[in-house]
């Protein structure tokens, strides 16, 4: 338990490093990071990288080969032979410039509340980083150096990466004390919020449908729709859908033909599958990728058959429950209860990058401050629509929990046989 003299030197840092850590967040919001801005994103990287830059953390930015995106970013407070612990954001957000500019989306603040694209997913949750970071060197230097910190931030986590996994993995080894990501938490009543502890499993795939093109009257007899294939497949891809086993198939895009009076070449669907279980999550994987071969369709004069191709994108495994996770969520619900708060710990239905971290170490994530509608840019009150917001108390209430809880992690850790009681099982 952090000493009373802490505790109220903690309470007054805070609030002194509050304006500040709310200038760094106004800097990010207005800073476009669309995940396909590769610009956007990488400015977004730098104003992170200077941030941090005071507090000792070298950055690397891991370039994409392709240019197709921003940099991932690798932030290290380097501290040989010391555990590391590891704290996870992102730098792009869902938010293009023009529907930014389209809907008049910008930094304000209303009363208890600041609004803002990405002000919550999740540049609000690496200010906090920052702000709990910086308190800790200011009044807690020895819990500091008492770790080897590794920051890791996605470029591409809204539409899922290939290579940030591995690479965050890479970086954070040997195995880390804790994986804390800094996702945003919700408010489940009066001084109560959530916590994650585990998370739905998300996985993507473009499906692609090659038939031969004819004329839709002369003729029609030698072509074989593309489009009535895809819409054979949506009908057996849809039915996979098994709320008794907690799983979701969603056909999110489609498109396909070319003219109205010409027998449809080519389609393509874009497939969301999300489940909790990993064994449920890989059956239903593999039959979506048994879809690929020879379609059903076929020419009525001489058989000709569409072909189905089913590519798998990046996406997200399911995180189960699992003790290491509910260990570490036992720090964190000690540490706001005395302070006043219940942590709430609970499983989420959307991914994050948490579920490529919980088999490497404990892992916790909803660890941001507290906001609602989240990817939403329309304000239309009357229809129950409102902008992406953070309560901004949160900053300071949230930061105030997580340095009590890391002081308690960071005091222990010493000790072999208490940081292995908290590895995952």
């Amino acid at each position: 338990m952090t000493s009373p003299a802490l505790r109220a030197a903690f309470e007054s840092r805070v609030a002194q490093l509050e304006g500040a850590a709310l200038d760094a967040l106004h800097q990010l919001v207005a800073c476009s990071s669309e995940t396909h801005d590769v610009a956007g994103v990488n400015r977004c990287g730098k104003i992170t990288a200077r941030l941090f830059e005071s507090l000792g953390f070298d950055p690397e930015f891991v370039a994409d080969p392709d240019q197709q995106r921003g940099d991932h970013l690798l932030l290290t407070r380097r501290a040989a032979g010391r555990p590391r612990v590891l704290l996870v954001s992102h730098l792009d957000t869902v938010y293009s410039r023009r529907e930014v500019e389209r809907r008049h989306f910008v930094w304000r603040e209303e009363g208890p509340r600041i609004y803002g694209p990405g002000v919550i997913d999740i540049k609000g949750g690496t200010v906090l980083m920052y702000l709990v970071l910086a308190t800790m060197a200011a009044e807690a230097p020895d819990w500091l150096d008492a770790a080897e910190w590794v920051l890791a931030f996605n470029a591409e986590e809204e539409t899922g990466s290939a290579d940030f996994p591995p690479l965050v993995r890479r970086a954070a080894r040997p195995t880390p004390l804790a994986c804390l990501v800094f996702e945003h938490g919700h408010v489940r009543g009066e001084r109560h919020s959530s916590l994650t502890i585990s998370r739905r499993g998300a996985a993507r795939f473009r499906i692609e449908v090659q038939g031969r093109a004819a004329h839709s009257g002369s003729g029609h007899g030698r072509g074989a729709s593309a489009v009535l294939e895809m819409a054979r497949l949506i009908e057996a891809l849809e039915a996979m859908s098994d709320p008794a086993q907690h799983l979701t198939v969603n056909v999110g895009r489609i498109e396909g033909g070319s003219a109205i009076n010409t027998v449809p070449e080519r389609a393509v669907a874009l497939v969301d599958l999300r489940a909790d279980e990993p064994p449920i999550y890989e059956r239903a994987v593999e039959r979506i990728l048994a879809l690929a071969g020879e379609g059903t369709v076929r020419a009525r004069d001489d058989g000709f058959a569409c072909s189905i191709r089913v590519s798998r994108l990046p996406g997200y495994p399911p995180w189960p429950a699992n003790p290491g996770s509910r260990r570490l969520a036992a720090i964190w619900e000690e540490a706001a209860r005395s302070r006043g708060h219940v942590l709430l710990a609970e499983h989420r239905l959307g991914a994050s990058d948490g579920c490529h971290l919980w088999d490497l170490a404990p892992t916790l994530d909803g660890l941001g401050p507290l906001g609602d509608d989240i990817h939403c840019a329309t304000d239309d009150p009357a229809h129950g629509q409102r902008q992406e917001s953070l309560l901004r108390s949160s900053l300071i209430d949230r930061a105030l929990i997580h340095l009590e809880a890391l002081g308690a992690l960071l005091t222990g850790a010493e000790s072999p046989r208490q940081g292995a009681d908290i590895r995952p099982h």
